[in-house]
């Protein structure tokens, strides 16, 4: 299936994710006759899609650092090519989980995706955080000797910044360790708040708990809201 989507690099790639995704749920719903053949179908779908990513990141330079930036559609092609791959069930699935439940979850998850995705809108006016505005957050964070706490089990966070109009400013997507910043009118200074208090969300992801869901988020918006206004009072 994917085959037929490599247009992702010249198509408007938020809304080719959103195509895919609604492709994907069609032939499932036409095709899978029981969770086995569904969820052979999405692993299919996920090499295909690693064979993508390991194409757009040809271009992309290999440095070792705790934060990987990007922006314009190059970001929007990788932001996209990585929430699909967390969205898509790993090849071998947790074995408490039966594979009807399992299954369910991934169809779930995917429409839950489109849902999101179908949310920006490409704006020619307003604009994401400049790279410039990123350097002086991270900056900041190196200057508190943080930066290296942003990786997750070793894995660094990804940045995109992208002219897309969202729901909300920034979001940080835990499954995909990832912050997605979208265009907006604030000036410098409020975007570089965002940007902290989203570095603040990724900081506390990576703490161990036992609260409850509910609890948790509750807790990691006050630890954000507070780590981007200490950062802030410190420049």
């Amino acid at each position: 299936m994917t085959a037929g989507y490599k247009n992702i690099f010249t198509a408007e790639p938020i809304q080719w994710a959103v195509d895919y995704i609604q492709d994907i749920l069609e032939t499932l719903e036409e095709g899978a006759i029981d969770s086995d053949y569904g969820l052979a179908l999405l692993a299919l779908e996920r090499e295909e899609l690693r064979v993508i990513l390991q194409e757009l990141q040809q271009d992309v330079p290999k440095v070792d650092t705790p934060v990987f930036c990007a922006y314009g559609r190059q970001g929007a092609r990788l932001f996209v090519i990585r929430q699909l791959l967390s969205t898509l069930p790993a090849v071998e699935h947790c074995p408490l989980h039966s594979r009807d439940h399992v299954y369910s979850q991934a169809c779930r998850r995917l429409l839950d995706e489109s849902f999101f995705l179908s949310g920006f809108r490409l704006s020619l006016e307003k604009k994401a955080p400049s790279p410039e505005t990123v350097s002086r957050a991270l900056r900041i964070l190196a200057g508190s000797r943080l930066a290296g706490r942003l990786r997750l089990n070793r894995h660094p966070l990804h940045l995109y910044c992208l002219n897309y109009e969202l729901p909300d400013p920034a979001y940080y997507l835990l499954p995909s360790h990832t912050i997605i910043c979208g265009a907006n009118d604030f000036d410098a200074h409020t975007q570089l708040h965002c940007l902290l208090h989203e570095f603040g969300h990724a900081i506390y992801a990576a703490k161990p708990s036992v609260k409850p869901a509910v609890e948790r988020k509750k807790a990691a918006e006050q630890f954000a809201n507070h780590f981007a206004a200490a950062l802030l009072t410190s420049v």
